[in-house]
């Protein structure tokens, strides 16, 4: 095994999961790219602002490693496979 570009460890298996900021207005999935914490840390002063029209102060975001919204049916049977 050997670490990809990006940080992520080459498995020769699909990505399935990626962290999830998510507050009581707003979910948001990352890119492996993504800086996790300075999204957490912006979350009230310009997310939340940009995506909805709701009042910032009251969300109050957490991080989350959940499924990949875009992993296939197909790529998540050959993860399960094994």
């Amino acid at each position: 095994m050997a670490a990809t570009s990006d940080g992520w460890m080459d498995v020769g298996l699909p990505r399935c999961s990626c962290n999830y900021c998510v507050g009581l207005f707003t979910e948001l999935q990352l890119k492996p790219e993504h800086k996790p914490v300075q999204h957490l840390k912006k979350w009230k002063s310009q997310i939340v602002v940009m995506f909805t029209d709701q009042d910032p102060a009251k969300e109050d975001p957490q991080l989350f490693w959940r499924r990949d919204a875009i992993l296939t049916i197909d790529m998540e049977k050959k993860v399960s496979a094994i």
